[in-house]
């Protein structure tokens, strides 16, 4: 994750953190630098890497289908009910 720039003319200074070495570094970016989107691919990771959000989700998607496949199993199996005979007018 990256830490607020500092400015030194038209680039910036942003602090990285390296995940092969687990130290801070320093790299230089142009001083219009989306921030915006390195946040979003940070929270997007998160998300990605959250195993008991991705569990919880997955259980939801599992209960989900056995309800409406135990829902269907009783419409299948229930006789339907019988329709009135049609009786034109004389």
């Amino acid at each position: 994750m990256s830490s607020s720039p500092s400015s030194v003319g038209n680039n910036v200074f942003v602090q990285d953190l390296n995940p092969m070495s687990g130290r801070a570094e320093w790299t230089v970016r142009a001083a219009d630098y989306d921030y915006r989107q390195e946040v979003a691919r940070a929270g997007f990771a998160d998300m990605l890497h959250d195993e008991e959000r991705v569990r919880v989700v997955e259980e939801w998607h599992m209960l989900k289908f056995l309800f409406f496949f135990w829902i269907y199993s009783i419409l299948i199996t229930t006789q339907p009910l019988e329709q009135p005979k049609f009786r034109p007018h004389h």
